[in-house]
């Protein structure tokens, strides 16, 4: 299936928790879980943390830590929504990677009395991580990434625009959704209109009016193995690009075999 990121705006989302989507409540900043009403069955709704959950760090060990706090905050959510996943990025620079496998540790102790999965997303990283990745290096390093993630007993979420970022090309791109295709759930399916070792910028994988080309090669292959994906192996794709045109959305689902979650009105489309 292909869905969307809607909003958490005055809580309308809460009348389509039968359906498949992802939130952001927050960008930054606690979450007050009692603005939301109790959900008792489970969802199938994908939480992604705020920008500002970064477990990574070394003021992870303090008593008094912010982002345990942080993720304590999103857990009481997470239990009140009844959500399928939690979504958390993983280190982007050199001082989190540092403490990537005591942070994976941390979340796991944090979330270890509770059954709800946590999904590791690999982001676009910063320029500073190219001091110590070489270029021809980074699909292993990539492969790498994503077993200390499994590893931990996370799920992964693969963002096609962050590895297109990172420098991955489209085979190697699809290699990974199909070698690590046991490991996910959701896959943020997502054009970038920035070359690779450059932020990322989301926009559609298809030319369409008012959002920027897709510099992703061979996208039409990238599309076709996404839509294998979902097909045969159930996976999720959720667009982030913020695009409302829902005629542009039925062409490539039609076009490429998706099931489209069109159910859900414009109105509640992230824009």
């Amino acid at each position: 299936m292909l869905s969307f990121t809607i909003t958490t705006s005055q809580n309308k989302f809460q009348q389509l928790q039968k359906q498949v989507f992802q939130i952001m409540p927050t960008r930054t900043g606690f979450i007050n879980s009692l603005k939301f009403n109790q959900v008792s069955t489970p969802t199938k709704i994908l939480l992604h943390t705020g920008y500002d959950v970064i477990p990574f760090k070394e003021e992870i060990f303090n008593s008094s830590s912010y982002q345990i706090e942080l993720l304590k905050s999103y857990f009481e959510v997470c239990q009140r929504l009844n959500v399928c996943q939690l979504l958390i990025h993983g280190p982007d620079k050199p001082d989190t990677m540092k403490y990537f496998t005591a942070g994976l540790n941390i979340i796991k102790h944090i979330f270890s009395n509770s059954n709800l999965k946590i999904a590791i997303e690999m982001p676009a990283f910063c320029k500073s991580m190219w001091n110590i990745i070489k270029h021809e290096d980074i699909y292993d390093f990539t492969l790498s990434y994503f077993n200390e993630i499994i590893k931990v007993g996370f799920d992964i979420i693969i963002d096609t625009a962050h590895l297109f970022s990172n420098g991955l090309t489209t085979q190697q791109i699809i290699d990974i959704l199909e070698l690590f295709k046991n490991n996910y759930t959701f896959i943020h399916l997502n054009g970038n209109s920035h070359d690779i070792y450059k932020p990322d910028k989301h926009t559609t994988l298809t030319p369409c009016e008012g959002y920027e080309t897709n510099l992703i090669p061979n996208s039409d292959k990238l599309l076709e193995k996404v839509s294998d994906l979902m097909n045969k192996h159930n996976k999720i794709c959720i667009s982030e690009q913020k695009c409302t045109n829902m005629e542009y959305f039925n062409n490539l689902a039609k076009q490429y075999n998706f099931k489209l979650n069109d159910s859900i009105g414009i109105d509640k489309l992230i824009i």
